[in-house]
């Protein structure tokens, strides 16, 4: 079945024989005979060959007549399966498609092997099955110089390689190709010994995919890539290794040049070391993302670059690694921007990421991360994500590099991420930290030394840690930096940003429309050299109201930080302050709680003196009458509470500005002057005026003038009854009533309940003269509006009285005395002031009047005017109230008033049901020719006293009564009458009960 010429062999069939041309069988091994030359191998269940070629068509021999000959898929699908082939050169692809599948448990063995030729047709390799194997000894080339190669690798079988080529022409030389090897499914095994290039030739691509549970082991060298690169090494168990972890002997490297890897969806990847972009300009992405995919390496990841001291190319080196959605990276050493003129970014970005520098003792190795060693290198976290070294964070390290640590976004602001670290050192070269990030509450706590430049540019951040090494430049751009921990940096704050915080820092730059608000709540902020604030720019001091502080002034900073006061913003300076013109002071109120009338809040002092002064705003009105105003001092500014305006500047009336000037006139310390001081309003002010003036003695005073006419009322009402008997007459009346009296817009108005009652005898003194005797006792309460007090009176009176009749002319007169026992009550409440006062004292009221009237009688109606005149005078004692610090003492009051009337008297006679009855009533007007308000004079225990006066009783009254007398028979009578008055400010109403017996 085979056929020979010139020593070439063309193998047109095998059916299940075997041919002379094969030699060497064992088993089910099968090893081609030296020399023999197969251009067309079909594999199938029969292990049969594809169409018989003709002799002119065949190749020289292979291999001169030496060692095992070359297999040659051309074109078509050819199968191996169940049987073992070893051959010396393996090649699949031509111009046309060709296809190799291994599978149900094939032995393939191969010393060199092509998956794609240069011929530019499409070649691959399907290995597939448990118990399948390839394994080529020396060099297997995948898509070689311009051709196309792929190789499968699945279903448990196991591929087993020195060194591989994926589109790498000759070995680095010739054209581009494309190749690609997949790795897939859960017990599947590919294992390197000599090394990986994946395109790596210009042109070239190259893809390795490992995923689905495969697993990996590159022994020896490592996995080298060029610019047309993937690596994609996915899914959960997936696990590749490139080196030993448990033999250093057998170190390899993972170093992409260009290209990308991903590590991905619970994947597992170790490397002795990752180079990503180590050198050329060709820009290399690795990106690890997922939950539960790690990446470790024994010794180093360094994105851009190699060792930091590669200096060959333009550019050497152009890396990004991306850490995301919680997969974790961990090695004894990371670093971006290794190289000089190199380019590494370290992106770390989601909850549960993490890139962590861990020590390794074996390796000399302390755990450090670098950003920028010897190039330009940028590492951020950001959004939860985590970034952890056991020893340092270095950045800009050597001179000449540049490194950026980023906590937040790259551009704009995002969540911030963690960075666990003892220290953050700033190398020889440019370093930054920056912050721009959106939390309100971002603590971070490494200490910072060195010289570079920490930029807060979005966000709140907190620096807790001790940084009095760090000696650089703090750029607060943007956000809020809170300073807790000590530095010994340069503050500069520019338009927008804000310096907070109760720590330490070495000087201060505030420009226009920046903000330094010391503290957290109150605090102070130390400054140990210069303060400069520019025109514009704000100090917000917080203030602790119910607080003041003890002044400073003097303590050196070289004596340590002035410890955080629980009254009042501080900055403690250093060195010089200066404030430039429009340099704004804003006050801020911490809490609800007012400030103290001797408030004093030392809010800036400087060693070496102040120079300007502040635009002072915000929360500094302590009450209606104080302010905080700034003083200043050779070495210190304060805010002190200083009265701005007079108490009476809020009084309204008369009383308001009696009282107003009495405490005005007090000493400062005095306490009933401090309550008034405090008040937040006006109108709060004229309330306490209101409360404290005590008018409600000057009130009681012009009651009793006014209640005396009740005595003057029952007189005449007796005078001129209509008395039977020419013996003695004895009379009685009670009465009750009810006034109201308005304000007149200086006392207030006030209630007046009355009752009583009078007890009188008379009798004949000549024919036409009577005589009588008055008695009686009365009760009067006095209540003023708005609660400014309440008096109760107890009145005694006494009177003589006469009445004589010629003819129609009626005339009266009469004189009586009263005595009063008046007990006042005072609840004195404004604002946060309360006392409650009372006195009791004693007063008299004496009084003389006369009526004339004229009787004319028309038939049962009689009519008569009158006309009186009253003088009545009123006094009472000295009194002096049990209180507080609100309690008068008055001088009492001595008043008098005269009154004259004129009116008419009425009165009918009629019988209902056989009972007489008469009809009576009166009407008049009354007018009072003196003062109509009562003044009273009066002092609180200390100061001046002062004169306040009551609500008037109205000058011109009118009034009327009206009443029915019943004849009860034996010459007594019961009457009944109502009566009232009224008037501009005064509307009463009374009823009065009369009964009298004559003989």
């Amino acid at each position: 079945m085979v056929s020979h010429h010139q020593n070439r062999a063309l193998l047109s069939s095998l059916k299940g024989e075997r041919s002379t041309a094969f030699s060497g069988l064992s088993g089910r091994r099968l090893r081609l005979a030296a020399g023999v030359c197969l251009f067309s191998l079909a594999l199938g269940s029969n292990f049969g060959l594809g169409a018989t070629r003709a002799a002119a068509d065949c190749l020289q021999p292979c291999g001169g007549g030496q060692g095992p000959s070359d297999l040659w898929v051309e074109q078509d699908t050819r199968t191996l399966s169940d049987e073992a082939l070893d051959v010396s050169t393996l090649t699949v692809g031509s111009s046309s498609p060709a296809t190799l599948v291994i599978n149900e448990s094939a032995d393939l063995t191969s010393v060199n092997a092509t998956i794609g030729t240069p011929d530019k047709g499409e070649a691959s390799v399907e290995l597939s099955g448990a118990g399948s194997t390839w394994s080529n000894s020396s060099e297997l080339t995948v898509g070689s110089n311009g051709g196309s190669g792929n190789i499968t690798v699945s279903d448990g079988a196991s591929l087993t390689t020195r060194r591989l080529a994926l589109s790498t022409a000759s070995w680095e030389q010739g054209a581009g190709g494309d190749g690609t090897l997949e790795v897939t499914g859960a017990g599947t095994v590919w294992t390197s010994t000599g090394g990986v290039d994946i395109a790596r030739t210009e042109g070239s691509h190259g893809s390795l995919t490992i995923s689905d549970g495969a697993t990996a082991y590159i022994r020896n060298t490592g996995i080298y890539t060029g610019a047309g690169a993937a690596i994609t090494i996915t899914g959960d168990q997936t696990h590749v290794e490139i080196g030993n972890p448990e033999d250093t002997a057998q170190a390899a490297w993972l170093s992409p040049s260009g290209g990308s890897v991903t590590v991905s969806d619970g994947a597992y990847l170790y490397a002795s070391g990752i180079y990503i972009g180590p050198d050329g300009s060709n820009l290399t992405t690795m990106t690890v993302t997922g939950p539960d995919t790690v990446v470790e390496t024994r010794e180093r990841i360094y994105v851009g670059g190699q060792n930091g001291f590669r200096d060959v190319d333009p550019m050497n080196g152009n890396g990004v690694l991306a850490i995301s959605n919680g997969a974790s990276v961990t090695s004894a050493s990371v670093g971006a921007g290794m190289d000089p003129r190199s380019f590494g970014l370290i992106q770390v970005a989601g909850e549960g990421s993490q890139l962590s520098a861990r020590e390794n003792t074996s390796l000399n190795a302390m755990g450090n991360v670098y950003a920028g060693y010897a190039g330009m290198g940028i590492i951020a976290v950001s959004d939860g994500a985590v970034l952890e070294a056991d020893n340092e964070v270095r950045i800009g390290w050597l001179d000449g590099s540049s490194g950026v640590l980023v906590i937040g976004g790259l551009l704009d602001a995002e969540a911030a991420g963690t960075v666990i670290a003892d220290k953050i050192v700033f190398g020889d070269g440019h370093g930054e930290l920056a912050f721009n990030h959106t939390s309100s509450d971002y603590e971070f706590a490494a200490a910072l030394s060195g010289a570079g430049i920490l930029t807060a540019q979005a966000g709140t951040t907190i620096l807790t840690g001790d940084s009095s090494d760090f000696t650089g430049t703090l750029n607060v751009t943007g956000g809020v930096l809170d300073m807790k921990g000590a530095s010994g940096a340069a503050a500069v704050v520019m338009d927008g940003a804000t310096l907070k915080g109760g720590g330490t820092v070495g000087s201060v730059d505030a420009r226009a429309k920046s903000v330094v608000a010391p503290g957290n709540s109150a605090g102070t902020l130390t400054v140990t050299g210069d303060y400069r604030q520019a025109d514009g720019s704000i100090y917000r001091a917080e203030l602790v109201p119910g607080s003041s502080t003890i002044p400073t002034v003097g303590r050196s900073n070289r004596a340590g930080p002035v410890p955080n006061r629980a009254s009042n913003d501080l900055i403690v300076i250093g060195g010089e302050a200066t404030l430039e013109s429009g340099a704004i002071l804003d006050v801020v109120k911490d809490g609800s709680d007012r400030y103290r009338l001797d408030a004093r809040y030392e809010i800036l002092t400087a060693d070496e003196g102040v120079a300007g002064t502040f635009k002072v705003q915000g929360d500094t009105r302590v009450s209606q009458f104080y302010d905080l105003l700034a003083d200043y001092q050779p070495r210190s500014v304060s805010l002190i509470s200083t009265q701005t305006s007079s108490f009476d500047s809020a009084a309204l009336t008369f009383n308001q500005f009696a009282v107003a000037e009495t405490l005005e006139a007090l000493d400062s310390a005095a306490e009933i002057r401090g309550a008034v001081g405090i008040v937040q309003s006006a109108e709060e002010a004229r309330l306490a005026f209101d409360q404290l003036s005590g008018e409600v003695h000057a009130s009681a005073g012009a009651v009793l003038l006014e209640d005396s006419r009740f005595l003057r009322e029952a007189i005449g009402r007796q005078v001129a009854s209509e008395t039977d008997g020419e013996g003695p007459a004895f009379w009685s009346q009670g009465y009750g009533s009810w006034a109201k009296v308005d304000s007149d817009g200086n006392g207030a108005g006030f209630d007046r309940n009355s009752g009583g009652v009078f007890f009188g005898a008379e009798g004949d003194f000549t024919d036409a003269f009577r005589l009588g005797f008055v008695g009686g006792y009365g009760n009067t309460s006095l209540s003023l509006a708005e609660g400014r007090g309440a008096v109760s009176i107890d009145s005694y009176s006494v009177g003589l009285y006469g009445a004589g009749t010629w003819d129609r002319l009626n005339f009266s007169m009469g004189v009586a005395q009263s005595w009063h026992q008046l007990g006042s009550q005072r609840g004195v409440r404004f604002d946060e002031f309360q006392d409650q006062l009372t006195a009791d004292y004693n007063g008299r009221t004496a009084q003389a009047f006369a009526e004339l009237g004229y009787r004319l009688d028309s038939g049962p109606v009689a009519f008569e005017p009158f006309a009186g005149l009253a003088y009545v005078n009123a006094d009472t004692d000295a009194f002096v109230e049990d209180g507080g610090i609100a309690a008068l003492r008055g001088a009492g009051v001595d008043t008098d008033a005269t009154y004259s009337t004129l009116g008419l008297r009425t009165s009918g006679h009629f019988e209902v049901a056989g009972v007489p009855l008469a009809a009576t009533g009166s009407m008049g007007w009354r007018h009072n020719f003196s003062d109509t308000s009562i003044s009273s004079i009066q002092g609180f225990d200390i100061g001046n006293s002062f004169a306040v006066s009551s609500a008037s009783l109205g000058r011109d009254v009118g009034f009327v009564e009206a009443g029915l007398t019943a004849d009860l028979g034996s010459n007594a009578r019961l009457s009944l009458a109502y009566s009232g008055q009224f008037g501009k400010e005064v509307n009463e109403s009374g009823v009065k009960v009369r009964f009298d017996v004559s003989y």
